[in-house]
C-alpha cells in the first residue's frame, strides 16, 4: 500500500505515512548530490584544491548510502513510521554535502578567475584559501562521519545495499496537445446556457446583477465561469469582460487593483490611491457594458462587498452590467447574489468516466478490460471534474496492472465527496509519478501562493536552482532545462498544472495550480509555507508573503532557507543586514520591490544561482555580483534604470540565463566586454555592438548554446560580411527569434553602407520562427531574405512572424507567400517600394499551384509612402490569404490599387489615410465576415462604397468612420442586428444616418463635428 489518509476537519493535517512516496524523494535528492559528487571529485578538482583524499571517501560513503537507498525504493513497507529518522537524518547530511560540494567547485573556478584576473589586471579582490582549506577540512570530516553512522545505522533498519543504477531515471513525457494540457467540459453545458441566457436575455434592471456559482473545491466552478465568460454570445454584448482570480482575502483597494491591472493589462503603482485607481477604471468602464469574474472569492465580511458594490455601481450608470462571483462559501453566495442559477451537482459517474477514458484513449477504442477497471475508479472520483482530469492524466499510457492497483487503492467513499476524499485521490495519482525528482519538482511549486500564475521558463529555472534538475557525469543526459520542460509538460498531462496560456510560437507560457493541488504540494513538502509559526530547524524556504521580522525568524530559528521571496516591504527594511544569514541561499526573488540599490554583501551568497531584480529601480549592479561563480539565472527586465552591467561580468561562467528587457536608454551604449567567455549561456536578450575591444559582434560566435530570442543592436559597427559571419548564427538551432538593429546613421541615409552584406552573414538556422529587420539601408535585401531560404536547410519553413520596419532603401519586398507557418507580417515606413507583385507570392512559376500564404492570420502595411500597386496572386485557382484575420493598410498614401481576393476569414479590417477608393473598393468586393471596420483619413470614399461593405458583413460588432470627406450618406441596414460600437466623426459632409433604430445591439455610440448632419435627432426620437 502506498500512503493512507486519517480522517481530520482540515486537509493540510492530514496524517500520511512516510512511506514509499517520501523515501523516493529523499532518494532523488541525495541520488542527485552522488551525481554532483562524481563530478567534482575528479582528479583535476582533489589535487588542485588539496582535497583527493577526503572527496573520495566522501564519494565511497556516499555510493554506500545510495545502494541502502536502492533497496529502499524497492521496497513498500506499510505504516512503517521507522524509517523516518533515519531518512530525516539522511536529509540533513545531504544538505550538508550539498552546500559543501558547491563551495569545493565555488573555489575551483575562484582560483582560475583569479588567474584570468591576474592576467588582464582586474581590481576585484579575493581573500586567501587558507581559510577555506580549515573549514573544509572540519566540515568533509563531518560530513563523512555522519555518512558512516547513517550507513551503520541502514543495518540496523534491515537495509540492505543494493547495485543502484548508474544515473535517477528520467520520464518519457508524451507529447502535448489541447487533450493533454486542457480540462474536459462534461455535463455543465445546460446550466452555461441558463447562465448566458439570463444575462442576455433577461429584463435587466440594475445597474450590476451578480450570479454567484457556488461549489466545493474541484467542482468545476472556474471552468463553467470560462465556458460562460468566452461564449461567443457574452463577447456580442459584453464589450468589456474583465478576469480577476482572488484565491486570497484582499481588501477593498486590493480588488479594485487587480481590476484595473487586468483592463489595462499593465501592473499599478502600489502609491496610487483608491480614488485614483476608480477613476482610471471609470474612464474605461463608464460608456460600456461590463463582464467581471472575480474567480475564488474568499471575504466573508458582508460590508467589504457592501462597499465594494457601491465603487461598482458608481463607476458606470449604464445597466445590464453583471459580476460572476466562484466561491466555496455558501454564505458569500447568498449575499453577493441577486441571481439564482441552478445548482452545480456532482458529475456522474459516466460523465467522471467519459474524462477519464478521453484522457487516457484520446484516439483509440478503451479494451473491454479496460472500461470495466476505469468505471469503478470512476466512482473514486465521487463527482469531481478535478479528480477525474487528474487520474486520467496519472493513468495514460499505463498497463492495466496499473489501473488495478489504482483502482484497489482508491476504494470508494459512501458518505460522499469531502476535502478529505478529494485529497487521497490526488495524492494517489502524486505516488505515480514517474520519477521521485518530479515530485520533488512538484512540492516545490508549494511555496507559491494559490492562484499564482507560474510562468514556464521561470518555473524551470528555480527548479534548476533548487539541483532538482541535472545533468548526467556522462554527459549522455538531457541539458537541465530540457528536462525542466520535460517535467513541467509531465505536471501538464497530469492535471497538477492546469489553464496553460500559450504565446504567439503555441509554446506554454503560462499555467496555473488548482486550489486543491496547491493544497497537495503543501502536504507532500511537509510544510506550511506562509504560515511563519509553523517554522522548525529544517526550514528550506521562506514566502514571498510574510510581514514579521524575517531576520529575528531566520536567528531564533537557525534555518538555513535556501528559497527567499520578498516582498516590497521586506526587501526595504532587511536588504541590507538580511544575507549575512542566509549564506546558503540558492534563490533570491525581488522582483517588483522597487528597491534603488543591492547592497555589496550578496557577495557572500556563493551558492546562489538564481537572482531576479525585475521591476526594481536599481540602476548599477555591485561589482561583487561578478564573485557569484555558481550563479546561474540573472533576470533584470523592465529594469528602466539600470544604466550599465558589471565590467566583470565575463567571470560569472556558470551563467546560463541573462535576461534583460527594457532597460535603460544608457545600456544601450554600452556592454561588458568579452561576453563570449561565458559559454554556458542559453540565454542572451540583448547584445549591444561596439567597437570596444571585447564588444565585437564575433563574441556571438562564441555562445554556441544560446536559444530563444536574441536582438543584436548597433550592426552599423561591423565592418563586412566575414565579421557578420563570426557570429555563427547559422549554427545556432535554438534560437527562435532573432531581431537585427541598426541604429540610425545621417550620414548612411543615401545608402552608401554595407548593410546588405553585413545581413548576408547573419544568415540563421532554418529553425527561426520569428525575424525583425529594422533601420537596414541596404538598396535591396540579400539573397537569403528576398527568398527566406538558407544554404543548409532550404525554405524557413518554421517562420510565424516576420517584421521589416525602416528599411527605406528597399526597392522591392522579399518572396514570402510560401512560407507554411508565417501568421504575423508587418511592413513598415518602405518607403522606396513601389509595388507588391506576383514575387511577393511566388519564388517561380513552379510554385504557383500552392496556395499563398497558407497561414497568415495578421497582415500590416504602414508608411509605405511610395507604394502604388498592389496586385492580385496570379489566377491558379488557389485562395490566396485563406486564414487572414486582421488587415490594416495605414499611410499609404500613392496606393492605387488593390487585391480583390475572398479574404474568407477577414474579421477585423483598418484603412487609415489611403487617398483613392480602388484599393479599399478592390479589397472590399468580395469580404463578408468583418467583425470590426475601421475607416480613417480617405477623404474619397463614397457613401455607395460604405453601404456595400455594411449590407455584406452582418456580422460587424464595431464601425468607426472618421474623417472622410466624400461621405454624405450612412445606411444602417436592418441585418447589423450585432453591431456593438458605433463611433462617426469629423466628417464635414455627412448629412445623414440612417436606421440607428434598427441596432439592436448598441451599446456604445459617437457622434462628432459633423457639421451637415441633419437627420440624426429624427432618427434617434
Amino acid at each position: 500500500m502506498f500512503a493512507h489518509f486519517c480522517n481530520t476537519s482540515d486537509p493540510l493535517n492530514l496524517c500520511i505515512s512516510q512511506q514509499k512516496t517520501e523515501m523516493g524523494a529523499e532518494s532523488a535528492a541525495v541520488q542527485v548530490l552522488l551525481e554532483k559528487l562524481i563530478a567534482v571529485a575528479s582528479e583535476e578538482v582533489g589535487v588542485v584544491l588539496g582535497f583527493e583524499d577526503e572527496l573520495k571517501t566522501l564519494q565511497e560513503s556516499s555510493k554506500m548510502v545510495q545502494g541502502f537507498l536502492e533497496d529502499v525504493s524497492k521496497r513498500c513497507i506499510q505504516d512503517d513510521e521507522a524509517l523516518k529518522p533515519w531518512l530525516q537524518n539522511l536529509d540533513d547530511v545531504a544538505f550538508i554535502i550539498g552546500n559543501l560540494l558547491d563551495e569545493v567547485n565555488y573555489e575551483f573556478i575562484r582560483r582560475q578567475v583569479r588567474m584570468k584576473m591576474k592576467l588582464c589586471g582586474s581590481l576585484i579582490s579575493f581573500s586567501g584559501s587558507v581559510a577555506f582549506r580549515r573549514k573544509m577540512g572540519h566540515t568533509m570530516k563531518d560530513a563523512n562521519a555522519r555518512l558512516k553512522r547513517i550507513n551503520e545505522d541502514a543495518n540496523s533498519y534491515g537495509l540492505q545495499q543494493r547495485l543502484a543504477d548508474s544515473a535517477v531515471s528520467v520520464p518519457i513525457v508524451m507529447e502535448t496537445n489541447s487533450f493533454a494540457v486542457d480540462p474536459f467540459f462534461i455535463g455543465r453545458d445546460g446550466v452555461v446556457s441558463t447562465i448566458v441566457h439570463d444575462m442576455i436575455e433577461s429584463n435587466v434592471e440594475l445597474v450590476v446583477s451578480v450570479v454567484p456559482i457556488v461549489g466545493m473545491g474541484g467542482l468545476g466552478k472556474t471552468t463553467l465561469a470560462r465556458n460562460v465568460f468566452n461564449h461567443s454570445s457574452i463577447r456580442k454584448v459584453f464589450s468589456e469582460r474583465i478576469w480577476v482570480s482572488v484565491s486570497k482575502k484582499i481588501d477593498n483597494k486590493g480588488l479594485l487593483v487587480k481590476i484595473l491591472e487586468s483592463l489595462s493589462k499593465n501592473s499599478v503603482q502600489e502609491s496610487l490611491g483608491e480614488e485614483t485607481v476608480l477613476e482610471q477604471i471609470r474612464s474605461k468602464l463608464e460608456d460600456t457594458r461590463y463582464l467581471l469574474v472575480l474567480d475564488d472569492y474568499l471575504s466573508d465580511k458582508m460590508l467589504e462587498w457592501d462597499n465594494f458594490m457601491n465603487c461598482m455601481k458608481g463607476i458606470s450608470p449604464k445597466r445590464g452590467n453583471f459580476i460572476i462571483v466562484t466561491t466555496r462559501n455558501q454564505d458569500v453566495a447568498s449575499y453577493v447574489g441577486t441571481h439564482t442559477v441552478p445548482s452545480i451537482d456532482f458529475l456522474s459517474v459516466d460523465d467522471c468516466w467519459s474524462i477519464i477514458k478521453a484522457r487516457t484513449f484520446p484516439s483509440q477504442p478503451v479494451p473491454g478490460d479496460f472500461e470495466t477497471i476505469g468505471k469503478e475508479i470512476a466512482l473514486a472520483c465521487q463527482g469531481l471534474p478535478l479528480a477525474a482530469n487528474v487520474v486520467g492524466g496519472s493513468l495514460r499510457g499505463k498497463g492495466i496492472d496499473d489501473w488495478k492497483s489504482f483502482q484497489h487503492e482508491s476504494g470508494f467513499s459512501k458518505s460522499g465527496p469531502t476535502d478529505d476524499s478529494v485529497l487521497k485521490v490526488l495524492k494517489i495519482s502524486f505516488d505515480r509519478l514517474p520519477s521521485s525528482l518530479l515530485k520533488k519538482c512538484f512540492a516545490y511549486c508549494s511555496i507559491f501562493i494559490k492562484g499564482e500564475r507560474l510562468e514556464r521558463v521561470r518555473l524551470i529555472q528555480l527548479w534548476m536552482a533548487e539541483g532538482l534538475l541535472f545533468e548526467n557525469s556522462d554527459g549522455r543526459g538531457d541539458q537541465v532545462e530540457i528536462l525542466g520542460d520535460k517535467f513541467y509538460n509531465i505536471l501538464l498531462q497530469n492535471f497538477f498544472l492546469h489553464e496553460p496560456i500559450m504565446d504567439k510560437y503555441g509554446r506554454i507560457k503560462y499555467s496555473k495550480m488548482h486550489d486543491f493541488v496547491h493544497d497537495l504540494s503543501c502536504l507532500v513538502e511537509k510544510a506550511k509555507a506562509h504560515n511563519a509559526e509553523d517554522f522548525t530547524l529544517r526550514v528550506r524556504y521562506l514566502p514571498v508573503d510574510l510581514a514579521v521580522d524575517l531576520v529575528h525568524i531566520i536567528r531564533e530559528q537557525k534555518s538555513s532557507p535556501r528559497t527567499l521571496f520578498l516582498s516590497k516591504f521586506q526587501a526595504t527594511k532587511y536588504i541590507y543586514n538580511l544575507f549575512i544569514n542566509c549564506i546558503y541561499l540558492r534563490v533570491l526573488d525581488l522582483h517588483g520591490t522597487g528597491i534603488e540599490e543591492l547592497t555589496s554583501s550578496i557577495g557572500i551568497l556563493l551558492h546562489l544561482r538564481f537572482l531576479d531584480l525585475s521591476d526594481t529601480h536599481i540602476s548599477n549592479l555591485p561589482r561583487s555580483i561578478c564573485k557569484l561563480f555558481n550563479l546561474q539565472t540573472l533576470r533584470l527586465i523592465r529594469c528602466w534604470s539600470m544604466r550599465k552591467l558589471p565590467e566583470q561580468l565575463k567571470f560569472l561562467v556558470g551563467l546560463r540565463h541573462l535576461a534583460f528587457s527594457y532597460l535603460g536608454h544608457h545600456l544601450l551604449y554600452r556592454m561588458p566586454p568579452k561576453m563570449g567567455n561565458l559559454t554556458s549561456l542559453r540565454t542572451l536578450s540583448i547584445f549591444i555592438v561596439s567597437d570596444k575591444e571585447g564588444c565585437r559582434i564575433d563574441e556571438l560566435g562564441c555562445l554556441k548554446n544560446l536559444e530563444g530570442k536574441l536582438r543584436i543592436w548597433n550592426l552599423e559597427e561591423v565592418s563586412d560580411k566575414e565579421e557578420s559571419r563570426r557570429t555563427c548564427l547559422s549554427e545556432k538551432q535554438k534560437i527562435e527569434h532573432l531581431k537585427f538593429v541598426w541604429s540610425v546613421r545621417i550620414q548612411d541615409m543615401e545608402g552608401n553602407n554595407n548593410d546588405c552584406e553585413v545581413l548576408e552573414g547573419l544568415q540563421p538556422h532554418p529553425n527561426l520562427k520569428a525575424l525583425t529587420i529594422k533601420n537596414f539601408r541596404g538598396e535591396h535585401f540579400p539573397s537569403w531574405t528576398m527568398k527566406m531560404t538558407v544554404e543548409q536547410g532550404g525554405v524557413l519553413h518554421k517562420l510565424i512572424k516576420i517584421v521589416l520596419i525602416d528599411c527605406e532603401g528597399c526597392q522591392e519586398i522579399p518572396t514570402l507567400g510560401h512560407l507554411p507557418l508565417l501568421k504575423m507580417l508587418r511592413m513598415d515606413r518602405l518607403s522606396n517600394v513601389r509595388s507588391i507583385g506576383p514575387s511577393f507570392y511566388y519564388e517561380d512559376d513552379s510554385s504557383r499551384y500552392v496556395v499563398p500564404f497558407p497561414s497568415l492570420e495578421s497582415l500590416t502595411l504602414k508608411d509605405m509612402s511610395s507604394l502604388s500597386d498592389w496586385v492580385e496572386a496570379p489566377n491558379t485557382g488557389a485562395t490566396a490569404f485563406p486564414r487572414l484575420e486582421y488587415l490594416k493598410i495605414e499611410r499609404c498614401r500613392s496606393m492605387m490599387t488593390g487585391p480583390s481576393h475572398d479574404f474568407p476569414s477577414l474579421k477585423r479590417l483598418y484603412i487609415s489615410d489611403v487617398r483613392s477608393e480602388v484599393p479599399l473598393a478592390n479589397i472590399c468586393k468580395k469580404v463578408s465576415s468583418l467583425a470590426e471596420l475601421e475607416i480613417t483619413s480617405n477623404s474619397d470614399v463614397p457613401s455607395d462604397l460604405v453601404d456595400m461593405l455594411l449590407r455584406n458583413n452582418q456580422q460587424l460588432q464595431a464601425l468607426k468612420i472618421s474623417r472622410c470627406d466624400n461621405l454624405t450618406q450612412v445606411r444602417l441596414p436592418d441585418t447589423l442586428t450585432s453591431l456593438v460600437r458605433l463611433e462617426i466623426s469629423w466628417c464635414p459632409n455627412l448629412a445623414s444616418i440612417r436606421n440607428l433604430k434598427g441596432l439592436s445591439a448598441l451599446q456604445h455610440m459617437v457622434i462628432r463635428e459633423c457639421d451637415e448632419l441633419t437627420e440624426l435627432q429624427a432618427e434617434m426620437q
